[in-house]
């Protein structure tokens, strides 16, 4: 009886430790079996994918040039994007500074919002100004509440600091009534806080239109009459290919190496009104054609001036470019 007894404890033992050794498995072992069998985790995909250049999630906060409006006020009053662009309150067009590109497009935002009414729905209006108005101005901003108006594109033309620590950009505005569409020019008043937002702090104001330059134009170089008569058809031939196709590829006519793009369709060729091809060496000429084009759609036709950069072959002149200038 004890011997029996004994034996089966011993067996008991056996199976036991028999249990145990076939269960000890490294802990850190099958955690990285099951990590690699699984994938990176996701922290380890967003490491991997900066370390690799992906591009990283935008820091949410505000920072000085970038300012919208606020996000929850925008969200509530229907404020809506723009492109910036550039403005000036003397009217004149000019190089916004990188600095002031946030206050262009808040203006160019605002602007688009101030020059849209509608005298059934004068509450529209009021809710898309209160985006960028600051504390204490007039709700309609001196609107008379009546009147319907659409302003169908807006830009910026300049911006500049004010002495005092404003910023006033001009915008130029298409805008349409019950007569033809027409530009317009509103100079805009901002000022930011101290976190960097900007706001309209005074009720803007109509400025003239910008007033045209006074450049310098280079004196016309001499004609060459007699290669300009060689190459009338020639010329003519590539803007009937310009005007019709989406690129102007004619052997004997362009040069090989020539990437000219075309008009598509868009305009119909009529004639060449001129041709003058200028004075040079034997080896490259410029040219300035004048070209009637028909407009289909519109009716109508235009004539406008071009110029072509010519490129000797042997004894024949290849059209390298079609530009302006």
């Amino acid at each position: 009886m004890l011997l029996g007894v004994g034996v089966l404890v011993l067996g008991l033992l056996a199976m036991v430790v028999i249990g145990g050794q076939a269960d000890d498995t490294p802990p850190a072992e099958g955690v990285a079996a099951t990590a690699a069998a699984d994938g990176p985790s996701s922290r380890d995909d967003a490491t991997d994918s900066t370390a690799d250049g992906a591009p990283e999630v935008a820091d949410p906060d505000p920072v000085e040039g970038d300012q919208l409006p606020d996000a929850n006020t925008a969200a509530d009053t229907g404020g809506t994007d723009a492109e910036p662009s550039a403005g000036s309150g003397s009217g004149e067009v000019g190089t916004i500074d990188p600095e002031l590109q946030g206050a262009a497009g808040f203006a160019v935002q605002f602007a688009n919002s101030y020059l849209n009414y509608d005298e059934a729905q004068p509450d529209v209006r009021a809710r898309e100004l209160a985006a960028y108005l600051a504390p204490g101005l007039d709700a309609q901003l001196g609107w008379s509440g009546t009147g319907r108006q659409l302003a169908a594109l807006v830009i910026a033309l300049r911006a500049e600091p004010t002495e005092d620590g404003a910023v006033v950009v001009t915008v130029a505005a298409q805008v349409t009534g019950t007569d033809a569409p027409r530009w317009v020019h509103l100079a805009v008043p901002l000022r930011q806080d101290d976190r960097a937002r900007w706001a309209v702090t005074a009720p803007p104001a109509f400025v003239p239109r910008p007033s045209p330059g006074n450049p310098t134009v280079p004196a016309t170089p001499a004609s060459d009459d007699e290669l300009g008569a060689q190459l009338t058809d020639a010329v003519t031939q590539a803007f009937v290919a310009f005007g019709t196709s989406a690129t102007v590829d004619l052997p004997g006519i362009t040069a090989e190496d020539a990437r000219i793009r075309g008009l598509d369709g868009q305009f119909a060729f009529v004639r060449l009104a001129e041709l003058v091809v200028h004075d040079g060496d034997d080896t490259a000429r410029t040219a300035t054609a004048r070209v009637v084009w028909r407009n289909d759609i519109a009716g109508g036709e235009i004539e406008q001036t071009y110029r072509l950069d010519l490129t000797a072959a042997g004894n024949a002149w290849l059209i390298g470019a079609i530009t302006i200038g």
